[in-house]
């Protein structure tokens, strides 16, 4: 005879924390403790004023959800995940004193500015939070077409690695603080591809650098750098507002969506009032 059926009742009484740990993570889940917005539809953005001064807390809180929170592929993020790290460093496997790398260091002289972190520039790509390479073109296999759609590399991309960090803390309104696992950008590689033109290449440093800091989807209908359009190879002020926005003191990686948002309407607020819009 086991000990849960010689003692049911210790057994239940033993059992009940986890059963209390699984119903808050289902409230939470299901958006009892403090509703989300919903998630925005694609064209809700085209109708969208076009200048960031013009924008209403509703629509910058509504771009700042699509870019941050869901991502092209379909899913989506619950919590906010960002570097939290003051210094970043990058390298790239460009020669040193070549047009790419020089583009490379531009840029992140902007993000150090919007992100209030410091980039600094390492030797070795695979040691460095921020790798990136220019690859080249794959090679057609035979009978391989070059324009086969099915088979064809992006222009660029970004891949984020993101690791749990044990000793993270969530905090919220309804539950005050507990520990919790956090997941936190530890590595993040950019692919350029070798073959494309001076200023496609300069656009995709551009894009793919600025989602390296956590920018995962597309933003249509909008003159962004997130627009998919190539006619657009610098971040507008909406998109630099996005990532002032991502970086500020009140938002921390592990805040909830629902927390963030909140936290990102007070600060388009004051950002505002600040440029006397």
């Amino acid at each position: 005879m086991s000990w849960i059926t010689a003692h049911p009742s210790r057994a239940a009484w033993a059992l009940l924390p986890f059963v209390f740990v699984g119903l808050i993570g289902l409230a939470f889940q299901k958006g009892f403790f403090g509703q989300a917005p919903d998630r925005p539809q694609e064209a809700a953005f085209r109708g969208m004023p076009s200048t960031y001064g013009d924008l209403t807390a509703d629509q910058f809180v509504a771009i700042f959800d699509r870019l941050i929170f869901s991502a092209k592929d379909g899913w989506h993020l619950d919590h906010l995940v960002r570097w939290e790290e003051k210094e970043l460093t990058f390298a790239s496997d460009a020669p040193s004193d070549s047009e790419e790398a020089e583009q490379i260091r531009s840029v992140t002289r902007l993000l150090s500015r919007l992100t209030r972190r410091t980039f600094v520039e390492v030797s070795n790509p695979r040691l460095a939070n921020i790798g990136i390479r220019f690859d080249e073109p794959r090679q057609l296999q035979p009978g391989e077409e070059p324009n086969d759609p099915a088979k064809s590399e992006p222009a660029c991309r970004t891949s984020i690695h993101s690791v749990v960090h044990p000793d993270a803390r969530l905090y919220t309104q309804y539950i005050g603080q507990y520990r919790t696992e956090v997941p936190l950008i530890v590595k993040a590689w950019v692919h350029i591809r070798n073959d494309l033109s001076a200023e496609r290449k300069q656009a995709c440093i551009v894009e793919q650098l600025v989602r390296a800091l956590g920018v995962y989807n597309d933003l249509p209908g909008q003159p962004s750098i997130f627009s998919g359009s190539t006619e657009i190879s610098t971040l507008t002020e909406t998109d630099s507002a996005v990532i002032r926005a991502l970086y500020d003191s009140r938002l921390t990686s592990g805040m909830r969506r629902a927390q963030a948002l909140k936290a990102v309407r007070a600060w388009f607020a004051e950002d505002l009032a600040d440029e006397g819009r």
